[in-house]
Protein backbone atom coordinates (compact mmCIF):
# COMPACT_ATOMS: atom_id res chain seq x y z
CA UNK A 1 0.00 0.00 0.00
CA UNK A 2 2.75 2.32 0.90
CA UNK A 3 4.39 2.04 -2.47
CA UNK A 4 1.43 2.46 -4.40
CA UNK A 5 0.89 5.92 -2.53
CA UNK A 6 4.45 6.70 -3.27
CA UNK A 7 3.83 5.71 -6.94
CA UNK A 8 0.90 8.26 -7.18
CA UNK A 9 2.99 10.90 -5.33
CA UNK A 10 5.80 10.46 -7.97
CA UNK A 11 3.43 10.80 -10.84
CA UNK A 12 1.62 13.69 -9.38
CA UNK A 13 4.70 15.41 -9.18
CA UNK A 14 5.90 13.94 -12.73
CA UNK A 15 2.96 15.42 -14.34
CA UNK A 16 1.92 18.55 -12.08
CA UNK A 17 2.35 21.98 -13.83
CA UNK A 18 2.31 20.68 -17.57
CA UNK A 19 3.38 23.21 -20.19
CA UNK A 20 2.38 21.41 -22.74
CA UNK A 21 -0.72 22.50 -23.42
CA UNK A 22 -0.01 26.50 -23.28
CA UNK A 23 0.14 28.20 -26.68
CA UNK A 24 2.86 30.86 -25.77
CA UNK A 25 5.98 30.60 -24.21
CA UNK A 26 6.90 32.11 -20.65
CA UNK A 27 8.92 34.92 -20.03
CA UNK A 28 9.24 37.71 -18.12
CA UNK A 29 7.27 41.04 -18.26
CA UNK A 30 8.86 43.28 -21.13
CA UNK A 31 11.15 41.06 -21.65
CA UNK A 32 11.99 40.98 -25.24
CA UNK A 33 14.24 37.44 -25.48
CA UNK A 34 11.83 36.09 -27.46
CA UNK A 35 12.44 38.24 -30.14
CA UNK A 36 15.76 37.22 -30.93
CA UNK A 37 17.42 40.96 -31.13
CA UNK A 38 20.98 41.48 -32.48
CA UNK A 39 23.37 43.66 -30.39
CA UNK A 40 22.51 46.88 -32.13
CA UNK A 41 19.05 46.60 -31.37
CA UNK A 42 19.18 45.55 -28.32
CA UNK A 43 20.61 48.37 -27.14
CA UNK A 44 18.56 50.40 -29.35
CA UNK A 45 15.22 48.47 -27.59
CA UNK A 46 16.87 48.91 -24.12
CA UNK A 47 16.66 52.73 -24.95
CA UNK A 48 13.21 52.91 -26.29
CA UNK A 49 12.25 50.50 -22.78
CA UNK A 50 13.99 53.07 -20.77
CA UNK A 51 11.92 55.67 -22.27
CA UNK A 52 8.89 54.11 -21.83
CA UNK A 53 9.44 52.93 -18.31
CA UNK A 54 9.87 56.42 -17.68
CA UNK A 55 6.60 57.99 -19.32
CA UNK A 56 4.80 55.15 -18.00
CA UNK A 57 5.47 56.15 -14.15
CA UNK A 58 4.70 59.69 -14.97
CA UNK A 59 1.38 58.49 -16.97
CA UNK A 60 0.81 56.77 -13.15
CA UNK A 61 1.79 59.86 -11.48
CA UNK A 62 -0.95 61.70 -13.85
CA UNK A 63 -3.38 59.21 -13.40
CA UNK A 64 -3.33 59.73 -9.65
CA UNK A 65 -3.88 63.55 -9.72
CA UNK A 66 -6.80 62.66 -12.09
CA UNK A 67 -8.06 60.15 -9.69
CA UNK A 68 -8.00 63.16 -6.93
CA UNK A 69 -9.42 65.75 -8.93
CA UNK A 70 -12.31 63.40 -9.96
CA UNK A 71 -13.03 63.29 -6.34
CA UNK A 72 -13.03 66.78 -5.64
CA UNK A 73 -14.94 66.96 -8.41
CA UNK A 74 -17.77 64.39 -7.19
CA UNK A 75 -17.53 66.10 -3.49
CA UNK A 76 -18.75 69.40 -4.49
CA UNK A 77 -22.02 70.94 -4.32
CA UNK A 78 -22.77 70.37 -8.09
CA UNK A 79 -20.74 67.48 -10.21
CA UNK A 80 -18.92 69.06 -13.59
CA UNK A 81 -19.42 67.00 -16.21
CA UNK A 82 -17.50 69.20 -18.66
CA UNK A 83 -14.15 69.23 -16.37
CA UNK A 84 -14.52 65.40 -15.33
CA UNK A 85 -15.01 65.10 -19.68
CA UNK A 86 -11.37 67.21 -20.00
CA UNK A 87 -9.69 65.70 -17.02
CA UNK A 88 -10.23 61.98 -18.31
CA UNK A 89 -10.13 62.74 -22.04
CA UNK A 90 -6.47 64.04 -21.07
CA UNK A 91 -5.39 61.12 -19.09
CA UNK A 92 -6.58 58.75 -21.92
CA UNK A 93 -5.12 60.96 -24.94
CA UNK A 94 -1.70 61.11 -22.81
CA UNK A 95 -2.04 56.97 -22.56
CA UNK A 96 -2.89 56.88 -26.36
CA UNK A 97 0.79 59.24 -26.78
CA UNK A 98 3.08 57.24 -24.93
CA UNK A 99 1.97 53.84 -26.14
CA UNK A 100 2.30 55.23 -30.07
CA UNK A 101 5.38 56.48 -29.58
CA UNK A 102 6.84 52.52 -28.32
CA UNK A 103 4.95 50.88 -31.20
CA UNK A 104 6.10 54.01 -33.69
CA UNK A 105 9.94 53.59 -31.93
CA UNK A 106 9.66 49.58 -31.58
CA UNK A 107 8.24 49.45 -35.62
CA UNK A 108 11.66 51.36 -36.83
CA UNK A 109 13.82 48.66 -35.09
CA UNK A 110 12.19 45.40 -35.95
CA UNK A 111 12.15 43.57 -38.88
CA UNK A 112 9.13 41.81 -40.59
CA UNK A 113 9.73 38.73 -38.30
CA UNK A 114 10.46 40.19 -35.02
CA UNK A 115 7.26 42.18 -35.58
CA UNK A 116 4.93 39.20 -35.86
CA UNK A 117 6.67 37.66 -32.75
CA UNK A 118 5.91 41.01 -31.02
CA UNK A 119 2.21 41.48 -31.70
CA UNK A 120 1.77 38.47 -29.83
CA UNK A 121 2.87 39.73 -26.95
CA UNK A 122 1.40 43.41 -27.55
CA UNK A 123 -0.72 43.14 -24.25
CA UNK A 124 1.75 43.34 -21.87
CA UNK A 125 2.79 46.98 -23.44
CA UNK A 126 -0.14 48.73 -22.79
CA UNK A 127 -0.34 51.32 -20.70
CA UNK A 128 -2.87 50.91 -17.46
Amino acid sequence: MRLLTLLLLLATLLFADSDKYEYKERHLPLDMHYLELTHKQHDQAKSIVRTFKHEYKEFHHLKKETREAVSKLFLAETFDSAEFIRLTSALNHREAEIQSELFSRMHGILTPSQKKRFVNYMEEWEVE
